[in-house]
């Protein structure tokens, strides 16, 4: 865990402490009064033995904090292999649409707990992708409209690849199918404003 220092850049602060930076994350309970994070580009085994005798010290504020930390790590541990363009151009788009479209109404994407991507085909040359957008709650259909006119920004992206865009489905996290769920890849979007928990 790093400490950071009282003069750090502010807006860098932010950022991380809006888990927007993949390898630097918010460590919630105040072990001091800077805030902590974990680096996780460097990572060494250590013997259990050295913490025998040791008080714990708690890193987060609750077990919410807790457990999003957990899922980000494993989420960098498990993180699929994907073609260049799902994996860096497709997020890209979706966070740049989500900063600039429907600013008057965001509840078409706050109301959203995770996009994830079912592939067909094999996942470094795929032949169709589509979105499945996992709703917090169910979103109206004027919601849901605003997610599907991205599809017009993704097809242009996808076309030179020759990946084919396919419609994209809707599901709260009570109705949508564990088969869709397992059988797709969560895409990182820190713009949808809130610790990915997935």
């Amino acid at each position: 865990m790093v400490e950071i220092p009282p003069g750090y850049d502010q807006s860098k602060l932010a950022s991380i402490l809006q888990w927007e930076v993949s390898y630097l994350l918010p460590v919630t309970a105040p072990l001091s009064q800077n805030a902590w994070v974990a680096d996780l580009r460097l990572s060494m085994p250590i013997s259990k033995g050295l913490l025998v005798g040791r008080q714990p010290i708690e890193g987060f504020a609750s077990e919410d904090d807790r457990l999003a930390f957990i899922e980000a790590v494993a989420l960098r541990k498990r993180r699929p292999a994907l073609a260049d363009v799902l994996s860096e151009d497709v997020p890209k788009s979706l966070g740049a649409y989500i900063k600039q479209t429907d600013k008057a109404t965001p509840e078409w994407w706050q109301q959203v707990e995770q996009v994830r991507l079912r592939i067909k085909g094999d996942r470094l040359k795929p032949n169709a992708v589509g979105l499945i957008v996992c709703e917090s709650i169910q979103l109206s259909p004027e919601q849901r409209k605003v997610w599907r006119n991205w599809r017009t920004l993704g097809a242009r992206i996808l076309r030179p690849h020759k990946i084919k865009l396919e419609p994209t489905l809707f599901g709260t996290l009570d109705a949508l199918p564990a088969r869709l769920y397992r059988d797709s890849v969560p895409i990182r979007l820190t713009d949808l404003g809130r610790p990915p928990a997935w």
